[in-house]
């Protein structure tokens, strides 16, 4: 198979081939949208008050949040094990 392929009719690991490329055109499509990055940063307010709630809430179980947008966390005071079998117990 190797004598079919000559150089640059394979693709390399960073060469982007054009399904890969037009896969990122599309998601910069969607990110550059109007009115997309603003709602991303809405979106990440209201998690951010409610994760902060959460903290005032259970401080027993939260001491703190982390993160910015719509990734964000919450520091644990207890082990974080016990907090995911917690809401998988609850069905969350």
């Amino acid at each position: 198979m190797a004598k079919h392929l000559g150089p640059g009719t394979h693709g390399t690991t960073f060469g982007g081939n054009p399904l890969a490329c037009t896969a990122a055109n599309v998601v910069l499509d969607v990110l550059l949208a109007p009115g997309f990055l603003d709602e991303v940063v809405r979106k990440g307010e209201v998690l951010a008050a409610a994760l902060v709630g959460l903290v005032a809430e259970f401080p027993t179980v939260f001491e703190d949040t982390r993160g910015t947008g719509l990734i964000q966390g919450l520091k644990c005071v207890i082990p974080a094990g016990q907090v995911q079998a917690a809401f998988t117990a609850e069905g969350c």
